[in-house]
Parts: structure tokens; C-alpha cells; sequence
């Protein structure tokens, strides 16, 4: 009886604690390695209902289902602020993008969107909307008012039922500017650049006829007259009235990968956690993948998307090697056995061999004192390129493996101008940074008159 006892405490205690956990995500950037999931950072919205970001294609990216096919001969260019976008010649260019219920929202809506409209428009000049046969709602210039835009939506069927045509909005002319319209129960309100620019009351809901198509570039296809010119990109739309600071917030999140670092070389079983951090107004999700401590090369990738639609995406790229020589401490140069004074080397890097892609990593190699050649004086070196040739190392062991061993060849040249070549040896004796590491050179014939005597020696990768 006092086990189970113990056992239902138990439970409860655990079911507390995973409670706990579970509530304290919410916001939270998790510090431990995930791959290909989507972490909730916080409750994202499911009203959007048409996302069209026109890189490259008029594919809709909100999930349901509103792809868009292009008429005319727009073309895919003029990057907005958010990347590619679609540019409309105002004689024949629109986007079909179906007749979707989603599309039709009938008391609160917003619409977003990045324009530039050009200096020269049609009367009436449409940017989207569904508004053949008095119904729907259009984002459209005020007759021939050159860029001064009105959302307005038809509330019973018939040519007396528009609504929102006295409240507009002035863009500019050959500028990238963030517009937003929207309906919220009675009142219409205009943002530009994520500030209120108009509000006015109206009244009823918006009318369909559900046949009619929504259109990008025009709302009207059987008015050839009000086609838009000029580029458009990010066009979203909502069926709910989003909040002032939701639309103020007109930049994508920024993410920023912490760890692993990019380019970084880690010994199996000493690879950091991979960890991000996001920066957004609005709520986010964030798709992980990639992330590794297995032996390899890896690609850590974190994608988050605001719940506005704007996304950020940040990678980073880094080796997990079993076989390893790691440096920190001094290299005792007496053991060279070369004439000089025999001051200390310090060896600082990772050197490993990676299955499929031979040696990995970076080094330096620096003698604080010079080098001397007979009748020269002091002369400096430096390789800039290196060439594995052999490595023995403790794979069961590494990263702490003792007398692990890397041998290399390489091309160095002195500020004298000639290049010769010399081989080097390194060997791990001790862990990184710790005790006294070995360190050789082999010099070849013609560089019998070469001397150490300390200087600027310096080893490492291609810059």
C-alpha cells in the first residue's frame, strides 16, 4: 500500500511538473537541438485567408487554397521592400485568383499590401478587388484623382448600395509604400506605411454574387478602363479587422542563430545546443531543421513566420568531426632540433578528418619571435594554403584522445618573395589547451639554410 502511495504521489508530482513545462514554452526559444518542426511561440491567427507574395509565381500562401493565375504581360521584377513583385502595364495585366468563399468576408475584413502606382493611371483604376455587377468591394482611385485610392463595398445588390467611396487615402507616385484597408462592423479606416491615414463610418455588410472572381490588377474584367499600373507585392487579405499595432508592424521577424556557429568545427559529444532567437511585434512560428551532433557536415536552418504572413529565414553551416586535434596550450619548439633558441609556439585551432571530405578545420601557428636565414637576417613567413597528408587519431577517445597526430605539407612564402615548401607535425598530448603539445617541422633540402629563431610563423586555411 506504501508503494502505491508513493507511486500516485509520484505521478502527480510529474504530471505538475510537465504541466509546467508545457504552459512556460509559450514565448520561449528552446535551447535544445529540434528538427523539422514548428515551435508555437505564441497563438498565431488563422484569419488569413489570401497570401500572395509574387516571387515568381501567384501562388496564394495562406494555405487555402486562392492560387492566382496571371493574364496579360506582367512580369515578376521591381523588387518591393519584401523581395519580387508584380509589375502591371495598365493596358491588359491582372491575376485571376479564383472565386473563393475564403475571398469573400462579409462584415469585418482587412487588406494589405505593398504598392507603387505610377505617375500615370486610368479613370477609376482598380488595384484588386470583386466588384462586377454592384457587389463586393474594390480598392479603387477616385475617378481621374490621380493615386488617391477608397475602399468601397456594395451592401445590397443594386447601384445605390456602395459604401466608403468619401473616405480615401493619397499615395505617392513611384514610391514603395505599405497600404491597409479595412472593415471592421460599421467603420472603414485607411493606414499608409502603418499609420492611420482615414477613417468614416458606413453601414450593412458586403454583398456577393458568389460566381464573381477576385482580381489583382483590376476588379472589374469587363471594364477594360480600370486596369491598375504600376507594382505590387504582398498582397494579403483577412476576414477579421486586425488591431493598430498589428498593422504597425510592417517588417518580417528577425531571427538570429546563436549556436552552432557558423563554420565552427566541434569534436563528437562537445557540439554546442542549437539555439535562436527571434525578434518580431506579432506573433510567430518557427520551423527548425538540420540541427546535428552526429560526425558530418551540417546545415542548421531556422524559418519563422509572423502572423501577419512575413517570414525570416537564417542558416548556418558547421562540421562534427570524430577524429580530432585540438590546440590551445604551448608547443615546445626545442624539440624541433633545429639551431635557434628554442622559445615557445602557440598552437590554437581544430584540425579533424570528416568521412568523404578528408581533412577539416583551421589553425594558426604563431613563433613570437623571427626567422633567421643565413645571410639574410630576419625573414617572416606565412601559408596560406596547406594539404593534409596523414592523421592518426584516437576516434574512441577524441576529443580527450592523447597523441593524436596530424601531418600536412604546405607552400610558404617569406617576405623575401621565394616560396618553398616544408612539412609539420602535430601532436595532441594532453587535452585542449592543457600540458605541453608537440610540434615539428621538416624542411626540405633547399631550405637547409633556414634557421628558427622565432618571428611571425603563422599556418592556416585559404582566407
Amino acid at each position: 500500500m506504501k508503494k502505491l502511495y508513493y507511486l500516485i504521489v509520484l505521478a502527480l508530482i510529474l504530471g505538475l511538473v510537465l504541466t509546467g513545462c508545457l504552459l512556460s514554452n509559450v514565448g520561449q526559444v528552446p535551447t535544445t537541438e529540434q528538427s523539422g518542426i514548428t515551435y508555437l511561440t505564441k497563438n498565431p491567427s488563422s484569419d488569413l485567408v489570401g497570401l500572395w507574395r509574387f516571387n515568381g509565381d501567384a501562388n496564394d500562401s495562406s494555405g487555402k487554397g486562392n492560387d492566382g493565375t496571371v493574364y496579360g504581360a506582367a512580369i515578376y521584377e521591381d523588387p518591393s521592400p519584401m523581395g519580387q513583385a508584380l509589375s502591371f502595364d495598365g493596358e491588359d495585366d491582372y491575376v485571376n485568383c479564383g472565386s473563393g468563399a475564403s475571398l469573400k468576408p462579409t462584415q469585418n475584413m482587412t487588406i494589405e499590401m505593398w504598392i507603387k502606382p505610377s505617375s500615370t493611371q486610368n479613370q477609376w483604376a482598380d488595384i484588386l478587388g470583386v466588384h462586377q455587377n454592384n457587389q463586393g468591394y474594390v480598392v479603387q482611385q477616385d475617378y481621374t484623382d490621380l493615386n488617391n485610392y477608397y475602399f468601397a463595398y456594395n451592401n445590397n445588390g443594386t447601384g445605390t448600395g456602395w459604401q466608403g467611396m468619401w473616405i480615401k487615402t493619397q499615395l505617392t507616385s513611384d514610391v514603395w509604400q505599405h497600404f491597409v484597408v479595412q472593415k471592421e462592423g460599421n467603420t472603414i479606416k485607411h493606414f499608409l506605411n502603418g499609420t492611420l491615414s482615414a477613417s468614416g463610418t458606413v453601414s450593412g455588410d458586403i454583398f456577393y454574387s458568389p460566381i464573381e472572381p477576385f482580381y489583382i490588377g483590376i476588379g472589374w474584367l469587363l471594364t477594360s478602363s480600370r486596369y491598375f499600373e504600376g507594382s505590387i507585392d504582398e498582397v494579403r487579405i483577412w476576414d477579421e479587422a486586425l488591431t493598430a499595432d498589428q498593422i504597425g508592424d510592417i517588417s518580417p521577424p528577425v531571427v538570429t542563430i546563436n549556436a552552432p556557429d557558423n563554420g565552427g568545427f566541434y569534436p563528437v559529444g562537445a557540439v554546442p545546443a542549437c539555439n535562436y532567437t527571434v525578434v518580431d511585434a506579432n506573433s510567430y512560428t518557427v520551423e527548425e531543421a538540420g540541427c546535428s551532433t552526429d560526425e558530418g557536415m551540417h546545415t542548421y536552418t531556422v524559418t519563422a513566420t509572423d502572423v501577419l504572413g512575413y517570414v525570416d529565414s537564417a542558416s548556418v553551416t558547421y562540421y562534427v568531426l570524430e577524429n580530432f586535434v585540438t590546440g590551445g596550450g604551448k608547443i615546445d619548439k626545442s624539440t624541433l632540433g633545429l639551431p635557434g633558441k628554442g622559445a615557445a609556439v602557440t598552437f590554437a585551432g581544430t584540425i579533424g578528418v570528416l568521412e568523404g571530405e578528408g581533412i577539416v578545420g583551421q589553425f594558426q601557428i604563431v613563433d613570437h619571435a623571427s626567422l633567421l636565414r643565413e645571410g639574410k637576417g630576419a625573414v617572416s613567413l606565412h601559408c596560406n594554403n596547406f594539404t593534409y597528408l596523414e592523421f592518426n587519431g584516437e576516434e574512441a577517445e577524441s576529443p580527450g584522445a592523447t597523441h593524436d597526430t596530424a601531418i600536412f605539407e604546405g607552400a610558404f612564402v617569406s617576405n623575401l618573395g621565394d616560396t618553398q615548401t616544408l612539412k609539420f607535425q602535430i601532436i595532441d598530448n594532453g587535452e585542449p589547451g592543457a600540458g605541453v603539445d608537440t610540434f615539428s617541422i621538416s624542411f626540405f633540402d633547399d631550405w637547409l639554410g633556414w634557421m628558427i629563431d622565432g618571428g611571425n610563423f603563422q599556418v592556416h586555411d585559404i582566407e
